[in-house]
C-alpha cells in the first residue's frame, strides 16, 4: 500500500492554504439576514410567523393537519408572490376566500383527504370576486402546485 510522505514544504503550503481559507471564511463581513426587521413590532411579527409555521409543522407531523390547510398555505404563498404589494387585509381576505373555494371544490370531501382531492381542488379552485381583492391576481392554482413540486 503506497504511503504519502509529507515534507516540511508540503505541510507549510497546506498550513498556508488552510490559514487563508479560514481567514476568508471568518474574516468576511458579518451581514444581517435578508429579513427586513427594523423595529420591535416587526420583530414580534416575525416571531409570531415563525411560531405559526412551527405549530403547522407540528400539527402535520402529528397528523392533525388536513391537506386543505397545506393547500391553503401554498395558495397564500403563491398569492403573496404574485401580489407583492398586497396589504395584510388583502392577504387575510384571500386566504379566507381561497380556503372556502378549496372546501367546495370536491363535493363530499371538504377536508381534501381522499386520493387526488387536494390536487384537484388546488388546480380548480377559483376565488370569488371581492372588493378587497379587486386589482390583484387571484390565479394561484398552478403556482401553488409548483411550490409543492407537482406538475400537471
Amino acid at each position: 500500500m503506497p504511503t504519502t510522505r509529507f515534507t516540511s514544504s508540503r505541510i507549510s503550503a497546506l498550513q498556508i492554504v488552510l490559514a487563508l481559507a479560514m481567514a476568508w471564511i471568518l474574516g468576511g463581513p458579518a451581514r444581517a439576514s435578508d429579513i427586513p426587521v427594523e423595529n420591535e413590532a416587526e420583530y414580534q411579527q416575525l416571531l409570531d410567523a415563525i411560531r405559526a409555521s412551527e405549530y403547522t409543522r407540528q400539527g402535520y407531523i402529528e397528523e392533525q393537519t388536513t391537506p386543505r390547510m397545506i393547500a391553503g398555505i401554498m395558495g397564500l404563498w403563491a398569492y403573496a408572490e404574485s401580489n407583492p404589494l398586497a396589504t395584510p387585509e388583502q392577504l387575510g381576505a384571500f386566504v379566507t376566500a381561497y380556503d372556502a373555494a378549496l372546501a367546495q371544490s370536491v363535493p363530499g370531501d371538504d377536508r381534501l383527504i381522499r386520493s387526488g382531492s387536494m390536487l384537484t381542488a388546488m388546480y380548480s379552485a377559483r376565488v370569488a370576486q371581492s372588493t378587497v381583492l379587486e386589482g390583484t391576481d387571484k390565479r394561484v392554482g398552478q403556482r401553488a402546485l409548483e411550490l409543492l413540486g407537482v406538475e400537471l
